[in-house]
């Protein structure tokens, strides 16, 4: 595998983490890419997401 690629995931809720994490590491293992996953928000609905993603933005 090459080099780890990190990944900052912003979702509205567990459902979506619950999802969209297997989802995003089956993809890496196909692709032969090793990830690793940071769940930035996972509660508080929409607005808390896209609040922490602002934020997010700011520091980055």
């Amino acid at each position: 595998m090459s080099n780890q690629v990190i990944v900052d995931l912003f979702v509205e809720d567990r459902a979506h983490e619950s999802f969209l994490e297997p989802l995003l590491m089956r993809i890496a293992r196909e692709q032969d890419i090793a990830i690793e996953i940071r769940v930035r928000s996972a509660r508080g609905g929409h607005g808390r997401a896209i609040a922490e993603f602002e934020l997010y933005q700011k520091f980055v």
